[in-house]
């Protein structure tokens, strides 16, 4: 697992890569870092190649503590095998997910946050 992290047009982005499971305390700790200023945080997931149960019970974990904090996480360029796994876990009930990275900083904009 690899982790970047840099800040575009006022959004936090943090790239993942490679798998997110229950070993991957750099995801959670790159977002957790973010919120000491960002209101709005994109998970780049266009090198996410994987994604477990324990995986999706961090993104929820971390939308939890962001929403706690007036901070909101966003997923953004899934691919299809990690977003199947999202819905099937009904996560993408909590989390808004969309199709790119841009997408997701632009509508920001528009909500104002």
């Amino acid at each position: 697992m690899r982790v970047r992290e840099f800040e575009t047009d006022g959004v936090f982005v943090v790239e993942v890569d490679d798998a997110l499971n229950e070993r991957d305390a750099a995801v959670a700790t790159a977002i957790e870092g973010a919120l000491d200023g960002a209101r709005v945080v994109v998970m780049d997931c266009a090198g996410l190649a994987e994604i477990s149960s324990a995986g999706v019970g961090n993104i929820l974990r971390l939308k939890t503590r962001m929403g706690l904090k007036g901070a909101t996480l966003r997923l953004a360029a899934l691919s299809p095998l990690v977003e199947g796994v999202l819905r099937k876990a009904r996560a993408d009930q909590v989390v808004e997910i969309f199709d790119t990275v841009n997408t997701a900083a632009a509508r920001r904009v528009r909500a104002g946050l």
